[in-house]
């Protein structure tokens, strides 16, 4: 399996992480969440915190498959679900002030 060497990398894809199986379980428990954002192009988000009752599945199905592809000790803050209708464009989550080492770069 393909992994992530360091977090400083150019983005990319590592195909077969999930089998289909296992994308159409996390999409019928993700899609039921309410949405904590909706566009007028037709996105939505919702997203589980570590207090969400889904936190525990969530790292179980997805955020741990993610975990075994990199070295680095990374952990999860917030898991979420995005229902894209539109593409976004490049933008910046830089209004959540995030602190630690790592910055965005664009």
């Amino acid at each position: 399996m393909t992994t992530i060497n360091r977090l400083e990398s150019d983005a990319g894809v590592i195909d077969n992480v999930f089998s289909q199986d296992e994308l159409v379980t996390v999409v019928k428990y993700m899609s039921t969440l309410p949405k904590n954002y909706s566009s007028i192009d037709g996105n939505s988000f919702a997203a589980i915190s570590q207090e969400h009752i889904f936190y525990s599945w969530f790292c179980k199905k997805v955020f741990n498959k993610i975990k075994e592809l990199t070295p680095i000790d990374i952990r999860l803050i917030f898991g979420s679900y995005l229902d894209e209708k539109t593409p976004w464009g490049l933008h910046s989550d830089y209004y959540h002030k995030s602190i630690g080492p790592l910055t965005w770069r664009f």
